[in-house]
């Protein structure tokens, strides 16, 4: 075909067979209308090197130290691209949405308006640019340089955290008993407390003792932060003492931000009744509780020596054994420290009296050591 120069042409496009744009050196600018090519004023000398319209009034020129130029149907106008980078490709998606790439990894975006850079992550001449979509463009360069712009790393807003959810939690505090008729009868008394973050509807709280419903009464809605104190009995002990439960929101009517502390245990006891450190650390169905029994019925309570023991006993170790009821993290240092006094309970081939100092002195050691524990403020 007949060009009518002898420029060197660099770039071409077209929007059909009979409208079709070629670029090249001293700002030429070609048309063919489907039958000859003739020459376009471009206002410009600069090389052009890449030529690319979205329609016949829409076309796009780049080239030499960041030249752009415009046509929109009737001329070539300059357009600003805020570099002087040399641009050698351009292509776009619509007329709002344009790249050209260039000289050390240039690459810019028209947005309908006006021309922006962009970070292409690379310093590398970028010779030509092509995509399917605004979200998914493709530029080539020496080296074998290939970007793919979706892959650009857009700084992703930092999301705002969401705050927990606003739940109520029901608590069973300060459970404690006392005494109607020593070591007969007794109360339950403690508090429901809301430990949540929202307002606790009504709800049941139900006493249990050794596993048997005695009593149950209504909650009313509770505040957060906000107790009811609750008094139940009157319960006759048996066979020297009893497990004590209380349990809160029996029936899972409220949702709470913790369904697992619902319920609180303490076991009561009557003077002459159990052991009752070895009860509360070891459990009541422990078989090791009853050789301790055996031994303080057959061995203790025989003598002077040993009934002196049981006597203080009884006066030291009810307070101890609630106090070991309240933290249960103190267990398994009690049964390791009871472990001995029943080894020797248990043990032949030793004398009386040797049996009995042993496993008093184990015993007695065990009550003391948690009494003091329990003066220390870390577990208060």
């Amino acid at each position: 075909m007949a060009s009518g120069t002898i420029d060197p042409l660099y770039g071409v496009w077209g929007s059909s067979s009979t409208d079709v744009f070629a670029t090249g050196d001293y700002g030429t600018i070609l048309h063919y209308n489907g039958s000859s090519w003739s020459s376009m004023s471009s206002g410009t000398t600069d090389p052009l090197y890449s030529v690319w319209g979205s329609s016949h009034s829409d076309v796009f020129a780049v080239g030499y130290d960041g030249t752009i130029t415009h046509y929109d149907g009737s001329s070539w106008s300059p357009m600003s691209s805020g570099t002087t980078s040399n641009l050698y490709g351009i292509w776009g998606s619509s007329p709002s949405d344009v790249f050209a790439v260039g000289q050390s990894g240039a690459i810019l975006h028209y947005n309908g308006s006006s021309w922006s850079t962009m970070a292409s992550g690379t310093t590398r001449a970028l010779n030509q640019v092509w995509g399917t979509s605004s979200s998914d463009v493709f530029t080539v360069g020496p080296f074998g340089t290939i970007l793919q712009l979706s892959d650009t790393p857009t700084p992703t807003p930092t999301p705002t955290p969401t705050p927990p959810p606003l739940l109520p939690d029901l608590v069973v505090d300060n459970l404690s008993t006392v005494w109607v008729v020593d070591n007969y009868t007794y109360n339950v008394l403690g508090t429901i407390t809301n430990e949540g973050t929202a307002i606790a509807g009504p709800s049941t709280a139900e006493v249990y003792v050794d596993g048997e419903l005695k009593d149950s009464g209504l909650i009313p809605q509770l505040d957060p932060g906000v107790g009811a104190g609750f008094l139940a009995g009157t319960y006759a002990i048996v066979g020297g003492q009893d497990r004590v439960e209380v349990r809160v929101d029996v029936f899972n009517v409220v949702a709470e931000s913790d369904e697992e502390n619902n319920s609180r245990i303490r076991n009561v006891f009557s003077a002459g009744g159990g052991c009752f450190i070895a009860t509360s650390a070891l459990g009541p169905d422990d078989s090791s509780v009853d050789t301790l029994r055996a031994f303080r019925d057959t061995h203790l309570s025989t003598n002077a020596v040993g009934s002196g023991f049981i006597s203080a006993y009884y006066k030291l170790s009810p307070p101890v054994a609630s106090f070991i009821d309240d933290h249960p993290a103190l267990k398994p240092v009690v049964r390791a420290a009871l472990l001995p006094a029943v080894g020797v309970s248990e043990a032949g081939g030793m004398g009386l009296a040797v049996k009995v100092s042993i496993a008093g002195a184990m015993l007695l050691v065990s009550t003391m050591a948690v009494a003091w524990v329990r003066r220390k403020p870390t577990f208060s």
